[in-house]
């Protein structure tokens, strides 16, 4: 595929698709955690806080916000420093999070 507006939104929704399904699987391992009281009348909640998925062509990395219905996505080069990415993401998630924060309540 080529740059066009159709590649993009099929990435898009492929990588959105792969966060839904990992955070749903963190959503049930977190049933596992011996620390959770399984009498507690809401359930813990898993977030994902950050997904690397690597790309021929370069890295993407993936972090949902708390409390909002949305993933933030950022695409790096493909020998960027991990650290540099989870932080800066990280960073990004939060300011998003405060940003929609009101939208919510």
């Amino acid at each position: 595929h080529g740059n066009t507006k159709e590649s993009v939104e099929s990435l898009g929704t492929l990588i959105a698709d792969i966060a839904v399904d990992y955070q749903r699987l963190g959503e049930e391992y977190v049933h596992l955690d011996p620390t959770v009281n399984p009498s507690m009348s809401s359930p813990k909640k898993s977030h994902l806080q950050c997904l690397f998925l690597e790309f021929d062509h370069g890295l993407v990395a993936v972090s949902s916000c708390v409390g909002v219905d949305c993933f933030v996505i950022g695409i790096a080069a493909p020998n960027a420093p991990l650290g540099m990415i989870k932080a800066r993401l990280q960073a990004m998630t939060e300011h998003v999070q405060e940003a929609l924060a009101p939208l919510t309540e």
